[in-house]
């Protein structure tokens, strides 16, 4: 039993100084490969990528090794609080090695950053006596990915590899595309807060926590900005805070969220989430959900009072010039 921990002990001290060391390694990989949800990792020339029977893997091997990409899922399909990365590791690894008799040992999970991501390392000895490592590693847009990496010789030669790899497996946020609309005016909602709005609005301030912009086609509902605790979520999670927020604001209409349909990217560099809809009145409808430059949360509510949505650029335009100024 003495023995066993030792070698635990020392594949962990061999995994810390390896993660520190694969940081500073200059790993070249010139190639780059994107997913089927769109994710993308970059991993050397001379690898070769191949998807699996089982869905949602992609495989990637070397004459060394051969490294397992799991999709990138949510914490929530897993029963998970999110930022939980322990536990999704445990999960998946659980999940995988159902048939065999491996066994997670929790307390040799490392807890670490990759990419200034936080991720979870796992190495253990695999039901062949050889060396593997699990590792999941959350995207930018609040989902985990996953990597099982197994060598074809005892010792996983290419760990620092996996690791650089690591540091590139992310979701791509698109910068969403628009029209510039003209604001000619400006409207504070809260001390250095200000939105720009076009002149044809009406702006009632008698909301508790927003401002309702009013034209004769539309009618936008201007939040004023909140952090992310608010609904318990990780710093970033745009599409996360939507979903609470329609939840919170349009549940009492009978209204259901598809969260599928969220769309998470970027606007003016900031992260940004749209969701098109039809509201109870069966007219067209967009919430957006942008993030401020001091680390808070603005959104806008916008709806048709004739079908569509014909005013949809300008709350578009107006939630980009929504900023701390």
């Amino acid at each position: 039993m003495l023995s066993k921990r030792i070698f635990l002990i020392i594949i962990l001290v061999m995994s810390i100084a390896s993660v520190a060391y694969a940081q500073q390694l200059n790993v070249e990989l010139p190639n780059t490969h994107t997913f089927s949800d769109g994710a993308v990792v970059s991993y050397p020339a001379n690898w070769l990528v191949e998807p699996l029977e089982e869905a949602g893997v992609e495989q990637f091997t070397s004459q060394e090794s051969v490294v397992e990409f799991y999709l990138a899922v949510a914490y929530e399909d897993y029963e998970l609080e999110q930022g939980d990365i322990a536990g999704y590791l445990a999960a998946l690894f659980e999940e995988i090695m159902a048939e065999s008799e491996l066994e997670l040992d929790a307390d040799v999970i490392e807890l670490t950053m990759l990419d200034d991501r936080n991720a979870a390392l796992y190495d253990y000895i695999n039901v062949e006596g050889e060396e593997a490592l699990m590792l999941v590693i959350e995207f930018s847009n609040g989902k985990v990915g996953a990597i099982h990496a197994l060598t074809l010789d005892n010792e996983l030669t290419e760990r620092e590899v996996v690791l650089a790899m690591a540091e590139t497996y992310n979701a791509v946020l698109r910068e969403f595309s628009r029209r510039d609309v003209a604001l000619a005016r400006q409207h504070t909602l809260e001390e250095d807060v200000i939105i720009d709005y076009p002149s044809h609005f009406d702006v009632d301030t008698s909301g508790a926590s927003y401002d309702l912009f009013e034209s004769d086609d539309s009618s936008f509902v201007v939040y004023v900005p909140r952090p992310y605790s608010v609904y318990e979520l990780e710093a970033g999670d745009v599409g996360g805070f939507l979903e609470q927020l329609f939840i919170e604001t349009m549940s009492s209409d009978g209204l259901t969220i598809d969260t599928d349909s969220i769309e998470v990217g970027t606007m003016d560099g900031r992260l940004t989430a749209l969701y098109d809809y039809i509201d109870s009145y069966g007219d067209e409808a967009l919430m957006i959900v942008i993030q401020l430059s001091d680390g808070r949360v603005g959104a806008i509510n916008a709806w048709s009072y004739k079908g569509q949505l014909i005013e949809r650029n300008m709350a578009i335009s107006m939630a980009v010039s929504y900023d701390v100024r």
